[in-house]
């Protein structure tokens, strides 16, 4: 009886040991920001070799060799450092067949609305072997978002979502539509969004543009870096003829997280609401 009972802890031993090498054992390409930063939250983070422009959070991840951008991913820095694992957005199809083609793993998640944060987080959970990190991540966010809808009465005050500080409105300024997460957040804390077309994720919108739907509040997400003086863009906004520029509703955010759907999302939900609370 001791003898298998000393064979089952040796069995026990080894599988841990096994687990352990293979967990040190992945080589992990992060293709976003918002994915690096949810695989360092689980704990993960050792086992990232490289990721992309703008992955600068956590610190420790700013010196991780880069291997492209959201919108251009270098398949040959890729293929040069060997991973076992590519973790991306399924925004470029293209680029996973690549990647598959050449037999090399990967895990696609979408972040567009809440929902797909909440989920894209417990995926990335379960291909790393950090399940239960990833689920006490995901349940902060779902007790937050629970916590919203039984409190916050809605409004019809509205909000536009700026990104970044260009201040060309003749030719046009991105805001966000109404099938990003930024709809989400804004209808969570009991406001609505000023532009209202599902039809468009990141619509261009001009002075005129802006004048039509009357925001309440404009929130500038100027997480980028920025050439413009934080006053000359409140100047310039509180110029134009809005809702938002007479009762001086307007704000630049300029956090790392903003625009960026990790598990920090909760963090820019605060945000959201204290500003929404703003124009009760």
């Amino acid at each position: 009886m001791q003898f298998y009972k000393f064979n089952y802890f040796i069995l026990l031993c080894l599988l841990m040991t096994l687990s352990a090498l293979t967990q040190a054992q992945q080589r992990i390409v992060a293709l976003s920001p918002a994915i690096n930063e949810i695989l360092f939250a689980i704990g993960a983070g050792k086992m990232v070799i490289a990721n992309t422009d703008y992955s600068n959070y956590p610190p420790e991840s700013k010196n991780l060799p880069k291997v492209g951008g959201y919108f251009y991913t270098n398949l040959e820095q890729i293929l040069a450092i060997n991973p076992t694992l590519v973790i991306a957005h399924n925004h470029d199809p293209r680029l996973l067949a690549k990647l598959q083609t050449m037999q090399i793993q990967t895990v696609t998640v979408g972040m567009q609305q809440l929902s797909d944060i909440i989920t894209g987080i417990e995926t990335i959970g379960i291909a790393v072997n950090q399940k239960a990190a990833a689920m006490k991540l995901a349940t902060t966010i779902r007790l937050k978002i629970n916590q919203l809808k039984q409190t916050i009465k809605p409004s019809q005050r509205k909000i536009l979502v700026v990104f970044g500080t260009e201040m060309n409105t003749q030719q046009g300024v991105y805001v966000s539509g109404n099938s990003l997460y930024f709809e989400d957040i804004i209808k969570l804390v009991g406001c609505q969004n000023a532009f209202n077309n599902p039809l468009v994720k990141q619509p261009l919108l001009t002075k005129e543009g802006i004048l039509a739907i009357e925001p309440d509040s404009v929130i500038i997400l100027a997480y980028d870096t920025q050439t413009t003086s934080d006053s000359d863009v409140m100047q310039y906004w509180q110029n134009l003829a809005i809702p938002a520029a007479m009762t001086q509703q307007i704000y630049i955010l300029h956090h790392d997280y903003a625009a960026i759907p990790s598990h920090r999302i909760v963090y820019l939900i605060d945000d959201f609401l204290k500003i929404c609370q703003q124009l009760d």
